[in-house]
């Protein structure tokens, strides 16, 4: 059955035996995937079909307007396509503001669990809080389960080797720890950055390593902190391998932080296409050359280094 995505209530379509689980689920990260895969074998089991209720803009994001610090590891269109690849059948993405923020735990389940969705089973993480102030949680949902005859399952904190993953712990791994091992470890996947390729001031190739400048529309989308990079780049259903910089450039004195991405043994002009970077291992922090012709032999390294990394992953 294809994903089918309901952006308000009245579109939703009668959903035989509804097994819903409700959440923001930035990253669709391993936490996550074992409460997908639960929700998938129950609806399995009951005959029932998947729900995923989401918001969108994140919650945060409305609740602190002027807290630009959060970025997220999914940008919209990249969760729904996770979502569609696990096997999800119906996504209900409730418009978050404040007429959401202000239901009381037990309207929000009266009015969109039972009586919009007609839920029967509902699965949720350890952690997961709902309704006005996030006053609601597992034993409010278990109370209310009784009341309107549904079925409500906790799923306890996800472990990969000793550490709970959460989408705080991916984010700070790819910004604050400068961790990309454990961050991709936690999300079960390689993280990624999508955007179209956009002109640059072509420094790179003065220097004969071309480079391609990745726009990244979504700027809540979290960027890994500034360094060198080995990444699978992806175009046109073509699989490529890549170095990558992420930084401000500053042996040319510049300002901004780019994303640029030097594909090995291919020249040719991107402009316009999409290109998906996958980050497989940081190489070393971005710095500061004395000269053109010193930042020349280290990036002639870096490459040296990262063939060295592909050869061994093949």
């Amino acid at each position: 059955m294809a994903l089918k995505v309901y952006y308000n209530i009245e579109e939703l379509e009668i959903i035989n035996n509804p097994v819903v689980t409700i959440g923001t689920f930035d990253g669709v990260h391993c936490g996550h995937i074992e409460i997908l895969e639960l929700l998938k074998k129950i609806a399995s089991t009951a005959n029932g079909e998947t729900v995923i209720i989401t918001f969108h803009p994140h919650p945060r994001k409305v609740l602190y307007p002027d807290d630009d610090t959060l970025k997220l590891l999914t940008t919209f269109d990249e969760k729904l396509q996770l979502f569609e690849q696990i096997g999800i059948e119906h996504i209900l993405v409730l418009a978050f503001g404040q007429e959401i923020s202000e239901l009381e735990p037990e309207d929000f389940v009266k009015d969109i669990l039972v009586n919009a969705i007609g839920a029967k089973h509902l699965v949720i993480g350890h952690d997961h809080r709902f309704g006005k102030n996030r006053k609601g949680d597992f034993n409010t949902m278990l109370h209310l389960s009784e009341e309107y005859h549904f079925v409500v399952e906790e799923i306890p904190p996800f472990l990969v080797e000793g550490i709970t993953v959460s989408s705080t712990k991916i984010r700070n791994a790819l910004t604050i720890d400068i961790d990309l091992q454990k961050a991709n470890h936690l999300l079960g996947r390689k993280y990624s950055l999508t955007g179209n390729v956009v002109e640059g001031n072509k420094n790179g190739r003065k220097l004969g390593f071309p480079t391609c400048n990745l726009y990244i529309e979504d700027t809540n989308k979290l960027v890994p902190a500034n360094g060198v990079y080995v990444a699978l780049a992806i175009v046109s259903g073509k699989q490529l391998n890549a170095v990558i910089n992420i930084g401000n450039r500053p042996t040319f004195n510049l300002t901004g932080v780019v994303v640029e991405a030097h594909l090995l043994n291919f020249d040719a002009d991107l402009y316009g296409e999409e290109l998906k970077l996958e980050f497989i291992e940081r190489l070393r922090d971005e710095q500061k050359f004395e000269s053109l012709d010193a930042l020349k032999i280290q990036i002639g390294k870096d490459i040296e280094v990262a063939e060295k990394i592909f050869a061994n992953t093949i």
